[in-house]
């Protein structure tokens, strides 16, 4: 998966928790204005909790699997899987999901990588852009000459 790939299925799951808040707000307002009971209106704000629960799981499920490909993408060791600090046990869906910890350190080593990586083309970058200034200007010297 790709960051636009990710970028696209979380968006769309926002979007769908964001219709179910207007959803439930929506309902919240008809109970208060038809004088319902507390028992309902606390039923109402569960389920909504529930429901979100599950779309903020989701998203967590597809950054970490993100962050998880990236890492083997790039020969990186990923966190101890029995390393409670980094790993969490979703309540929802069983899965195992990087905590906000696990997310930051990986996503640190992620970046340093791509660094250390960009900085080696870097250096033959501005080597070779040296030389052919050097051999632009050896030319123009020899033009003239001739």
């Amino acid at each position: 998966m790709n960051s636009i790939t990710l970028w696209f299925k979380v968006r769309k799951l926002q979007k769908l928790s964001d219709s179910i808040y207007k959803d439930f707000k929506k309902a919240e307002m008809k109970a208060k204005e038809e004088h319902e009971n507390r028992e309902y209106i606390q039923a109402l704000i569960h389920e909504y909790w529930s429901e979100n629960q599950l779309y903020d799981d989701e998203i967590m499920d597809l950054n970490t699997r993100y962050l998880y490909l990236k890492a083997q993408n790039l020969l990186l060791p990923v966190p101890d899987y029995n390393d409670e600090t980094i790993w969490e046990v979703s309540n929802i869906t069983g899965r195992r999901n990087l905590t906000n910890k696990g997310v930051t350190e990986l996503r640190s080593s992620i970046r340093k990588e791509l660094h250390e990586r960009r900085v080696g083309y870097l250096t033959w970058l501005a080597a070779l852009t040296g030389i052919i200034g050097a051999l632009t200007g050896l030319a123009a010297v020899f033009d003239k000459n001739l």
